[in-house]
């Protein structure tokens, strides 16, 4: 039995249509990943559409390291399970067809009898996913082909239209995350020591009270109510001292001989006044303690936002048009798994209004959104707004929404759009226009709760005759 006549079977007997490309890299990444299998350049070996084509041709070998890898320890002890995680459900419940053609094949081959015994036992609905994984191995290793070698580390001809990762503004063949704060400069830390220093500039203001002359009648009388914080403003001012460990002095609130002019506003001549009516250092005081109250309000609005993010992964990408024309309607199919992607609806899940935030506060594309860099164009240099894809105001800005509302809020705002796909997600995103020999970042960076081995891919555009399948390979 060939390496290609097991190809041929599995696919006859899955219940929807699997390409050549998409199933060998499956199983060639039931060796690849366990083995840790790298290239000359660092990245784990990935086998393109060039290479499988020539494997199912018998123009060429299965490369030698997973022929030389595919015994290891680490791999045999996966194998079975990832064939019967990621193979067998995929099956028409024809199992015992499968096993009949599988057989036939290996009944034909000269080998001992004892080893088409072993075939037989595991040969059943039962042991699938074993039987599967032992004529797996079997065409793997014993049936080398008389084509050439292929060394992972050939040039081979790359797709017009492939995705790239990002580093210091510039694309790259290497897939590196960042982490929130290189992205936003938004941090808890940072903020509160903001609010800390605004403290210690308070407590070192210490002012003397001194009578207010009245010019005209050189009397010692108060024109405006002297300047007393509110209540609710003090406390929440003092319960965040006691937070942050802070002891304010005995003068703290004591804004000297302040004033409050209750009729502060426009003014004909000079525009708009101060409410405050006092000396410049009880008018600084009184602001600065007015900033600390502004500041712990929008800590707190904003808080929440930054911890559900602040321990996620930010990816950013790039897709590359490596073609001689333009291409337009270029439509980027990422394959990710739901344990890693941090998806709308875990936004619309977080507590204490995060998605609300990120829909109703921020502007998102701003906070998130991918700059122009050296070599590439940012999102918005690629496209053209069509109709259906422009944003309208909601008739009712205070309605709650639904959660089905929220998710669909949150992913307009995120610009991409997912998709349910068994235990994955298929995020999409479309770029209109791709000039040739031409980089266009993502609208934002792709945001996950953990890091996975690898990313599948397909890209579909107006112009490409097929879809081009591959994959990102995330550094350990």
């Amino acid at each position: 039995m060939l390496f290609s006549d097991f190809i041929k079977i599995l696919q006859n007997h899955y219940k929807n249509s699997i390409g050549d490309h998409e199933l060998c890299s499956l199983l060639f990444d039931f060796v690849i990943e366990p083995a840790e299998l790298y290239t000359s350049n660092g990245n784990l070996i990935y086998i393109n559409k060039g290479v499988v084509s020539k494997l199912l041709n018998g123009t060429a070998k299965i490369p030698r390291q997973i022929r030389d890898h595919i015994y290891d320890g680490v791999v045999i002890d996966s194998l079975v399970s990832k064939f019967d995680d990621s193979v067998v459900p995929e099956l028409n419940p024809d199992i015992e067809d499968l096993c009949f053609q599988i057989m036939s094949l290996i009944e034909r081959d000269s080998i001992s009898d004892v080893k088409k015994s072993d075939f037989r036992m595991l040969a059943n609905e039962k042991t699938i996913a074993a039987f599967l994984a032992k004529a797996f191995i079997y065409v793997v290793v014993n049936n080398v082909t008389p084509g050439v070698d292929i060394s992972p580390d050939d040039d081979l001809e790359e797709e017009n239209l492939v995705l790239k990762g990002i580093i210091d503004n510039q694309t790259s063949d290497q897939v590196v995350f960042r982490d929130f704060y290189s992205v936003t400069g938004l941090s808890r830390d940072n903020i509160l020591k903001k609010i800390a220093d605004k403290y210690d500039l308070v407590n070192s203001m210490h002012l003397k009270r001194k009578p207010v002359i009245n010019s005209q009648f050189k009397l010692n009388v108060k024109v405006f109510p002297s300047y007393e914080m509110g209540k609710d403003e003090k406390e929440m001012i003092e319960k965040c001292a006691e937070n942050l460990s802070i002891i304010l002095s005995d003068d703290f609130f004591d804004f000297g001989d302040l004033s409050l002019n209750p009729v502060a506003g426009f003014s004909k001549d000079f525009g708009v006044t101060s409410s405050y009516v006092g000396t410049d250092e009880e008018k600084a005081k009184a602001q600065a303690v007015d900033d600390i109250f502004d500041m712990i309000q929008e800590y707190l609005n904003i808080a929440p936002f930054i911890i559900a993010y602040e321990d996620k992964h930010f990816l950013p990408l790039a897709v590359i048009n490596n073609g001689a024309t333009f291409d337009e309607d270029v439509r980027i199919k990422l394959r990710i798994d739901k344990d890693s992607l941090y998806s709308a609806e875990d936004i619309a899940n977080e507590q204490y209004g995060v998605a609300e935030f990120i829909t109703e506060e921020i502007d998102y594309s701003d906070l998130f959104g991918i700059k122009k860099g050296i070599n590439y164009l940012n999102y918005s240099e690629s496209e053209t707004l069509k109709p259906g894809r422009i944003r309208s105001s909601s008739p009712h800005p205070n309605k709650q929404k639904s959660k089905s509302e929220l998710i669909d809020a949150i992913q307009e705002e995120l610009g991409f759009f997912y998709i349910e796909s068994g235990d994955d997600y298929i995020l999409e995103i479309v770029i209109d226009k791709l000039n040739p020999h031409t980089a266009v970042a993502f609208s934002s960076y792709i945001v996950l709760k953990n890091k996975p081995k690898k990313i599948r891919y397909e890209i579909s555009s107006k112009n490409s005759k097929t879809i081009i399948s591959n994959k990102l390979i995330i550094p350990g």
